[in-house]
């Protein structure tokens, strides 16, 4: 039989061109792989004496891969996602009142440990938070704040005060490697901070350093 035998491999059809006086569909051998591996081959058919001839064909015109050494451990990814995030109380109510707020800030911090992520720093005064997280590439941002906004309020209702809620929406702003030290430390100065800027001020100028577009009139 002739070597290049034409095939049609969209209609799954072989036609011998020579011997045959109408092309003939017939049904494409599988193609397997030996215990070996290194070749792929169609599987000999029981019957069919025009499969067979396609089966010589195939076993004498087979691809064989290139023997190519792989390495099956897989690489490393490596990826930093470092957040600073501020909330603040609905309607900016001063309801984080001194007395309960590091319990507030400590159980924040355990709720971001439960959700995979890394604790850097967390502060804030009476009408908002700020947080300082490393995410992983498998978190949502949207989805890591609505998490830690739900279960931090639950757990004030139940433990103070059910007038307590979050305001909805967020600020977040990627945090460079070599600035993580700073954000940290301003995070955990807040009180100090705001002795002098509130929190109004404060939050406009987050926006602006970090090129966040916004409207005033929807901000609050």
């Amino acid at each position: 039989m002739n070597s290049s035998v034409p095939w049609d491999a969209s209609r799954r059809t072989l036609s011998t061109g020579e011997g045959f006086k109408r092309k003939q569909r017939v049904e494409a051998a599988p193609l397997v792989r030996p215990p070996t591996g290194g070749v792929w081959a169609a599987r000999p058919p029981t019957e069919n004496s025009q499969m067979q001839s396609f089966w010589k064909w195939a076993s004498t015109n087979r691809a064989v891969e290139p023997h190519v050494e792989r390495n099956h451990q897989m690489p490393s990814t490596h990826i930093t996602s470092t957040f600073h995030i501020v909330f603040f109380t609905k309607e900016r109510r001063q309801l984080i009142i001194a007395d309960w707020r590091p319990r507030l800030h400590a159980y924040m911090g355990g709720i971001v440990k439960g959700l995979d992520t890394v604790p850097l720093a967390i502060g804030g005064v009476a009408d908002h938070a700020h947080v300082l997280a490393g995410l992983k590439s498998k978190h949502r941002l949207d989805y890591f704040v609505r998490d830690l906004k739900a279960d931090s309020s639950a757990w004030v209702h139940k433990e103070f005060t059910r007038l307590f809620e979050w305001q909805k929406g967020y600020g977040a702003f990627s945090v460079c490697g070599t600035h993580i030290a700073n954000v940290r430390s301003y995070v955990e100065s807040q009180e100090t901070h705001h002795q002098s800027e509130t929190f109004q001020q404060e939050y406009v100028g987050l926006l602006e350093k970090n090129g966040v577009e916004y409207a005033p009139e929807y901000l609050w």
